[in-house]
């Protein structure tokens, strides 16, 4: 049984950082706050890996994990949507969210730099996402990413002013109405801020 229970308790690697898997299966992971912007630009980039953060400050870094892969433009699109859900344009209620598209060799640190920020060069891609997300399960987690990476969407999410405490009550009752149980961190875990149902 002792057994059983630890390896219930095991995490994946990217579980530490915002994830989630797109429509095609590729994993895509975002920093939680600065340190780890800084952690996943220094120590988790690949070669083929595909990068996005907002136009404007203050959003996660976000790595498509490509692979040897093919890239999809509805991988960009759902990372794209995901990025701009955990920034801070999310907050600010705009009707469309302007993400940044670059490789990872684009990618420099600059002396005096803050820590989580970068300097990209050259072109970038650029992507206008409108803020919404849905509630879903991946690997029997708790989601928010696009409504098309999930076989069963289950709540949409879009920037409102509800408070996190009082949303993850909402969803809480939400989703014990579909028949499921997740508890409150999980909840958490998986929600932007400053939302609405």
């Amino acid at each position: 049984m002792k057994k059983k229970k630890k390896e219930e308790k095991k995490k994946e690697w990217y579980e530490k950082f915002r994830w989630f898997f797109t429509s095609s299966g590729k994993l895509v992971i975002g920093g939680k706050n600065a340190e780890q912007n800084e952690k996943i630009i220094n120590e988790m980039l690949e070669d083929n890996d595909v990068v996005l953060h907002t136009k404007a400050r203050g959003s996660p870094f976000c790595v498509i994990k490509v692979g040897r892969k093919k890239l999809k433009a509805k991988d960009i699109e759902e990372a794209a949507m995901f990025c701009a859900g955990f920034s801070k344009e999310w907050k600010k209620k705009v009707k469309e969210i302007e993400v940044h598209v670059f490789r990872p060799e684009q990618i420099v640190k600059e002396k005096n730099q803050a820590v989580g920020t970068f300097t990209v060069l050259g072109k970038v891609h650029k992507c206008y996402v409108k803020p919404e997300l849905w509630l879903g399960i991946q690997k029997n987690k708790l989601r928010c990413a696009a409504k098309s990476c999930f076989k069963k969407p289950l709540i949409r999410i879009k920037p409102g002013n509800v408070e996190k405490e009082k949303a993850i009550e909402m969803i809480k009752e939400k989703l014990k109405e579909l028949g499921l149980k997740f508890n409150e961190e999980e909840i958490a875990q998986a929600i932007p801020s400053r939302i609405c149902l």
